[in-house]
């Protein structure tokens, strides 16, 4: 990817983490909790917004886990790690909750162990680079400056 190239890669990222929809569901995970909103059911506000920050996550991981040259910039730039802290317990929760998925005719139930799997290789990689960073690197001041709401 040239320099252009990452820096509108990133603007998507940001882009998607400042949607209205995205924040009103941070707010709701902030004021609710993760566990309590991936506890509702199905069809919920709650559920719904839940799905939505760990789908955005997921998406944003597919597109940094495809792009060596994204990695770096992103991590140096994003609450990846962060986020991870904070949803894995709503994706461990719903890893475990059955789904039905409909193929054709034939519906089955399914329980999704690797839902978000992508943003958990995410997690991992930007650990492996946040380790290699100078001491105190990524505080928590930085870290919440750059959730800006996740």
């Amino acid at each position: 990817m040239t320099p252009v190239e990452i820096n509108v890669a990133l603007m998507q990222i940001l882009t998607l983490r400042s949607a209205p929809a995205y924040h009103a569901a941070e707010v709701m995970r902030r004021s609710v909790g993760e566990v309590a909103m991936a506890n509702a059911k199905p069809g919920t506000a709650q559920h719904s917004n839940i799905r939505l920050l760990i789908g955005t996550w997921e998406t944003i991981a597919t597109r940094v886990l495809a792009n060596d040259d994204l990695k770096i910039p992103f991590y140096d730039s994003n609450p990846a790690g962060h986020m991870w802290l904070a949803l894995e317990p709503a994706i461990e929760i719903l890893r475990k909750r059955k789904i039905r998925v409909k193929a054709g005719k034939k519906t089955t139930e399914v329980t999704p162990s690797e839902y978000a799997a992508k943003f958990e290789r995410l997690n991992e990689l930007y650990g492996v680079w946040l380790a290699g960073q100078p001491s105190g690197y990524q505080g928590q001041l930085l870290a919440g400056i750059n959730a800006i709401f996740g």
